[in-house]
């Protein structure tokens, strides 16, 4: 790959598709800091390559696609039924206290801690992050535990508060 080919992948990636277009750029960056890692380049052939500007006000969340607290509590009682109750817990915790997906499936039962006033804090120590196989160290495993993702200072850990009202409903499971 020459310079000049980065140029043109740079420009040719215009378009309307801000956020897949950021992703596709920072694969390419990504890929370019990994080769000169590991030796396989001796340059940075990004230098002069147009930057992608980021636009904060595009970064923002389609709030029309945040669930609100009506919604969240009706996909809790939906999947309780259809799937079971674990499930409904799971939407219930993960829904206030913003988890993804990893967080979530790397909670255990030490995590949560229930407080004399019926709240509960949730200490996320970890997540699981599940990736191909051909992407694993080994070639054969497809997941592992890594700290959570957040900007988390000190020990590799973080803590969020459910309110009673929400704990109430789930703390016999």
């Amino acid at each position: 790959i020459m310079d000049e080919d980065l140029v043109r992948v740079r420009v040719n990636m215009g378009g309307t598709a801000y956020n897949t277009r950021r992703k596709y750029w920072n694969v390419v960056l990504c890929l370019i800091h990994w080769a000169r890692e590991t030796h396989r380049l001796n340059h940075d052939p990004t230098v002069g390559v147009p930057y992608i500007r980021r636009v904060p006000s595009l970064d923002c969340p389609d709030y029309d696609r945040v669930p609100n607290e009506a919604d969240l509590w009706a996909f809790a009682d939906a999947g309780s039924k259809r799937v079971g109750e674990w499930f409904g817990v799971a939407i219930l915790i993960g829904g206030y206290g913003a988890l993804r997906a990893g967080e979530l499936m790397g909670l255990r039962r030490e995590n949560i801690r229930f407080t004399d006033e019926g709240g509960c804090w949730v200490t996320l120590t970890g997540q699981n992050r599940r990736f191909s196989k051909c992407h694993s160290d080994d070639g054969i495993s497809t997941s592992d535990f890594a700290p959570p993702k957040a900007r988390v200072l000190g020990d590799g850990k973080r803590s969020l508060y459910i309110p009673s009202r929400v704990a109430h409903h789930f703390s016999p499971f």
